[in-house]
């Protein structure tokens, strides 16, 4: 590569790199703050943060990449004439096609990434990226359920203990429920369960079981039910 080339090639590629860092910075505090609302509202469970993050960026690189692309060649355009050097170049027979083989060594990777991400890298992050939000809402282990330790409910609405878990976080055994509404409270057991996803909704699958329902008072208006099986709604996680 002629001295020239190689010169201008770097003055290019330095300036698009710097732009590209900063638009990245900028980009990763917004799918930052996207993913973190969709955790807060219990659309993702919290062990996939890093993961979505990260495949979240695949989807935002064909924007990126090119408003990049763009700024680094003007920032570097710009500094050639700032410091006097495209007016030496053009007195020296340097004209605006001798510009083109630097600048098309840049383009020319960076479209195929542009393109790779729109066809491929892009759709194949959004699938998979769903894929593991759905494992993970049927994953007691990523719901926040642990074996032999009370979990509250989001809200402060009631507690969960689970005496048995499977090893994959798929299976639950041994459930106690506690929830609280109002001035009447709702206990219910079960000897196993699983959880079950719903659209964005989580349930706990319970069965063989039986569940208490009363007053939080002296009152002694309790009713008794014993189930095969029962659906029980995981509240949204509190949004603040």
């Amino acid at each position: 590569m002629p001295k020239l080339d190689s010169y201008l090639f770097r003055e290019f590629a330095q300036s698009t790199f710097a732009a590209l860092v900063v638009l990245m910075i900028v980009s990763l505090g917004g799918v930052f703050a996207d993913v973190l609302g969709d955790i807060a509202r219990g659309r993702v469970p919290a062990g996939l943060m890093l993961s979505q993050l990260g495949l979240q960026v695949l989807n935002y690189l064909p924007l990126i990449l090119p408003l990049g692309l763009m700024l680094g060649l003007l920032l570097a355009v710009g500094r050639l004439y700032r410091d006097s050097e495209m007016p030496v170049l053009v007195a020296t027979g340097v004209g605006p096609r001798r510009l083109l083989r630097p600048l098309m060594l840049l383009v020319l990777p960076v479209v195929a990434v542009i393109a790779a991400c729109s066809m491929w890298l892009g759709p194949w992050a959004n699938d998979y990226s769903q894929r593991m939000v759905a494992e993970g809402n049927r994953s007691l282990l990523l719901a926040g359920l642990e074996a032999g330790r009370f979990v509250e409910l989001p809200g402060g609405g009631g507690v969960v203990y689970v005496g048995a878990m499977s090893g994959e976080g798929s299976a639950l055994g041994r459930v106690f429920v506690y929830r609280q509404s109002g001035e009447r409270m709702d206990v219910t057991t079960a000897r196993s369960g699983r959880l079950t996803v719903d659209g964005a909704e989580r349930y706990l699958d319970l069965r063989e079981g039986f569940r208490v329902e009363g007053p939080l008072s002296d009152s002694l208006d309790f009713r008794m039910m014993r189930y095969e099986r029962n659906e029980l709604r995981r509240p949204d996680a509190e949004t603040r």
